[in-house]
């Protein structure tokens, strides 16, 4: 079963794109947080909160690319995962 299970997050790792359009939406943004980090999910619904009411392009830019960086945390923490093998 462990095996089953990496293999299903290395597929879903493969399918979430790591680069960001140059200009996403809001809706994209809030998208793209559910498959950065766990823990810093609630932290960037906010702060795309705030810069939605805001309306600050420089505050959305710079949120995109931490939302970019956490992707890139969990695509590397899952490419990192050994293989799992059992002995025959």
């Amino acid at each position: 079963m462990r095996a089953f299970e990496y293999s299903h997050r290395a597929s879903f790792v493969s399918s979430v794109p790591v680069t960001a359009p140059s200009s996403p939406s809001i809706a994209q943004l809030r998208e793209r947080i559910d498959s950065g980090l766990l823990r810093e999910r609630h932290r960037l619904r906010r702060a795309l909160e705030r810069a939605q009411q805001s309306g600050n392009a420089a505050e959305l830019h710079t949120l995109a690319e931490r939302i970019e960086q956490s992707q890139a945390q969990v695509h590397a923490r899952l490419q990192a995962l050994p293989e799992v093998t059992y002995p025959e």
